[in-house]
């Protein structure tokens, strides 16, 4: 746990993500300075996944990342990869600070959203939508689903 907490803390400053372009529009969305990028998660037949997505908080304060919440779900939380007696796991969190001007990445292997109890497969190809909740109101996220073994959004390192 103290590992998962010094990587909260240590959260590097990013360059401010890119001009968006109307091709973009449903990968980028905003709330109160705090901006989210290309929302993902991997294609399940089961009642579990993780959501990953780049955060950017380029407000003039902290914010704070509570929880989140989708149709598709009977419950969203924040968590965080773990190893428990060597085992991969992911323990949930109340909550993750993001300072401003700072940035964290929720990917496979550190941080996640997780959503249980799924009303239905999730396809490769399929998108649905989620509020990321935060002390500053709810951020919608459009999320792409990928393929089931994908490591990263399939945009990843390109420019908008």
């Amino acid at each position: 746990m103290r590992t998962l907490l010094l990587a909260f803390a240590l959260a590097l400053p990013l360059p401010a993500l890119a001009e968006t372009h109307d091709h973009d529009a449903p990968h980028l969305t905003e709330i109160a300075g705090l901006r989210a990028l290309h929302a993902w998660t991997r294609a399940s037949p089961g009642r579990e996944a993780l959501v990953f997505v780049e955060l950017e908080n380029t407000g003039g304060g902290s914010v704070l990342l509570t929880g989140a919440e989708s149709g598709i779900a009977s419950d969203g939380a924040l968590v965080g990869f773990v190893l428990k007696d060597g085992q991969p796991a992911w323990e949930t969190l109340a909550s993750v600070p993001l300072a401003a001007g700072r940035a964290l990445h929720l990917e496979p292997g550190a941080l996640a959203i997780r959503l249980s109890g799924l009303s239905r497969a999730l396809t490769e190809g399929d998108h649905f939508e989620l509020h990321l909740e935060t002390d500053h109101g709810a951020l919608a996220l459009h999320v792409e689903v990928a393929a089931a073994d994908a490591r990263q959004h399939s945009h990843a390192g390109h420019s908008h």
